[in-house]
């Protein structure tokens, strides 16, 4: 609209109305929300630094007494790397000018160690509606622990940017964030006395699909591998719900991977919802893995029981687990429950089950010829199998009916 008033204006008019706006029409600079006030930058690892600028302007980062320069893409985009840090010294500052405009500046910056949790309604689940909410909300008051959460929003094409801020962990910050979170990253600032950035990334309900572009997923050939074997197609899913592996298999299955890492939470589930209110545990649990396998804590036993190996002695089946950590127990004093025995007819009865060392012997009056043998393999099992570190045994089973 303005400029068609201008074109019917004399020209010279036209001229000072152009020189007049021109300074507002240059692209200001502009950094992601994700790099922002209160922000936590990874330790030990390159620092990428990015945002947008004229298309062709000289761009200039400061951060921790260094200095580097950019020159902006034809699309505006520009990008340095600044050498590691270390944890601790903070708060810092990153501040960026470019030829034109005003400076940008990012303050209270921490260096320490940065987490993305994701996953679905479980991980979504905020400390708000979590078992005995109060005394938990009033106690997190936590200014080294800084969270971003990411909005919900949709697309059909990657997004570089949307809108988010980083806070520092508080009694008000903390109520709508992610509980698991929260108590994953609460463990973590404790234990390596460090700040910690959470990026909580959840939506309910979601598949993983969109969460994983075609091109990254197949170019890690053990993901590769579990996705063919398990058959996970989306077609085939959702057509045929009955063949796919039942969840927690294929989440056994994904350990494989490298960095992974699995709580079982079969001991504070509960069967009447969906979504257990113990968040507290469950972050606790994935905060094991990140210290045995992040951090270098290898004293620590990460993971309940997972099945090993089995052989068969006679009319008897011996089971061996790793994460046995002190031994294996039944974690509420009672006969091993849960167990089941097959033959060669595939039918599976109810087994005795008893602790024998290290491993865990397996039988049935009804069964005198073993093959195979199923534990807590049914949406409602509560099985009582554990180490002495308290953490409850996995659901297997040895069989590929």
């Amino acid at each position: 609209m303005i400029r068609k008033k201008i074109r019917i204006i004399a020209p010279t008019l036209i001229a000072l109305v152009w020189v007049g706006l021109s300074p507002s029409l240059w692209a200001e600079i502009r950094l992601p929300a994700v790099i922002g006030d209160h922000m936590v930058i990874q330790q030990d690892k390159p620092v990428s630094i990015w945002g947008w600028a004229e298309p062709g302007e000289e761009v200039s980062i400061r951060l921790s007494g260094q200095e580097m320069k950019a020159r902006a893409g034809g699309d505006g985009r520009w990008r340095v790397i600044f050498p590691a840090l270390k944890a601790g010294g903070g708060p810092l500052e990153i501040l960026v000018r470019g030829t034109r405009g005003p400076e940008v500046a990012v303050r209270d910056i921490q260096v320490g160690e940065v987490w993305v949790c994701s996953g679905q309604s479980n991980m979504e689940w905020p400390l708000s509606m979590t078992a005995s909410p109060t005394p938990e909300i009033l106690r997190a008051d936590h200014p080294e622990i800084r969270l971003f959460l990411v909005p919900k929003c949709t697309s059909d094409r990657p997004q570089d940017d949307f809108k988010a801020v980083w806070t520092p962990c508080s009694p008000e910050t903390a109520a709508p964030f992610s509980a698991v979170a929260y108590y994953f990253g609460l463990e973590l600032h404790q234990k390596l006395r460090i700040p910690v950035g959470l990026i909580e990334a959840a939506w309910g309900g979601t598949a993983i699909e969109p969460w994983i572009p075609p091109a990254g997923l197949m170019s890690v050939p053990e993901t590769k591998a579990i996705w063919d074997e398990l058959g996970l197609k989306v077609e085939a899913y959702r057509s045929d719900l009955e063949k796919v592996l039942p969840a927690w298999e294929a989440q056994t299955s994904v350990l494989r991977l490298p960095h992974t890492g699995m709580a079982i939470i079969t001991d504070i589930t509960d069967l009447n919802d969906i979504h257990p209110r113990n968040k507290k545990d469950v972050g606790a649990r994935l905060a094991l893995w990140a210290r045995a396998r992040t951090y270098g804590e290898t004293e620590l036993v990460p993971s309940g029981p997972l099945y090993k190996s089995m052989s068969i002695e006679e009319d008897r089946v011996r089971i061996s687990f790793d994460y046995i950590g002190g031994g294996l127990i039944a974690n509420d004093g009672q006969p091993l429950r849960w167990f089941e025995v097959a033959g060669d007819d595939h039918i599976f009865y109810k087994a005795e089950a008893a602790i024998d060392g290290e491993t865990v012997v397996v039988s049935s009056q009804k069964v005198t010829a073993p093959k195979a043998v199923r534990f807590g393999w049914h949406q409602t099992a509560v099985p009582n199998l554990a180490n002495r570190q308290g953490l409850p045994a996995s659901p297997f089973r040895t069989d590929r009916w």
